[in-house]
């Protein structure tokens, strides 16, 4: 009797740890993008993170903090969100692409 009793917790503990896979808190992930956009407008953007897998959240994640503080998600798999991925790889993030016109200097003649 005691044998069976203790098999069949054994199987019973073997099963609640197999279905938790190894997440902490169960099998529900806690990632902060839920719904994503295939782009955002270049002018609204503030701030482009990107959040790699982690032990909370098996996907990969682009938060995009707009110029009004809102917060978006952006699809890693589209074209902005590919682009995002490029530009934090070469280290250009946050640069701007065309800083614009140089300013002139003013030189003295010499006669």
């Amino acid at each position: 009797m005691k044998i069976t009793l203790t098999l069949v917790s054994c199987i019973l503990f073997g099963v609640s740890v197999t279905s938790s896979k190894g997440h902490i808190g169960g099998s529900l992930e806690r990632c902060t993008c839920h719904g994503q956009r295939q782009r955002v407008r270049r002018q609204l953007i503030g701030k482009v993170q990107v959040l790699p897998p982690s032990v909370s959240c098996s996907k990969l994640e682009i938060l995009v903090t707009l110029k009004n503080n809102k917060k978006a998600c952006v699809n890693p798999e589209g074209k902005q969100g590919k682009r995002f991925l490029k530009l934090q790889s070469d280290g250009k993030q946050g640069k701007r692409r065309n800083p614009g016109p140089k300013k002139r200097q003013n030189r003295k003649k010499q006669s």
